[in-house]
């Protein structure tokens, strides 16, 4: 009798996490408002603008390590554990957040 070859697989998924903090006017964002109707939110604001933001959490993301996980489990803000990135927004004084 021969040999049985067997294949062993293993998938490693690892993550990293930037924040950055930026500073959006009150009076830019609220005019935003107006010209896009009540409906329209922060997070509607951040995506419109994102080159507001994107450029600095993108740099801020190469000087953090790589974590073993998906992210998930480090951070209670990530929740999506199919998506291959997630980006969100929270707005502490307004007791605001979401998805960009």
């Amino acid at each position: 009798m021969g040999n049985i070859k067997i294949k062993i697989k293993e998938k490693r998924v690892y993550h990293k996490i930037a924040e950055i903090e930026i500073e959006v006017d009150a009076d830019v964002y609220e005019h935003y408002r107006l010209d896009n109707g009540k409906w329209a939110d922060m997070g509607d604001y951040l995506i419109e603008n994102e080159h507001l933001w994107s450029s600095e959490l993108e740099d801020s993301l190469c000087y953090e390590d790589y974590v073993l996980g998906n992210g998930s489990d480090s951070n209670n803000d990530f929740t999506d554990t199919n998506a291959e990135t997630e980006t969100r927004w929270v707005w502490e004084e307004e007791q605001a957040g979401g998805h960009l």
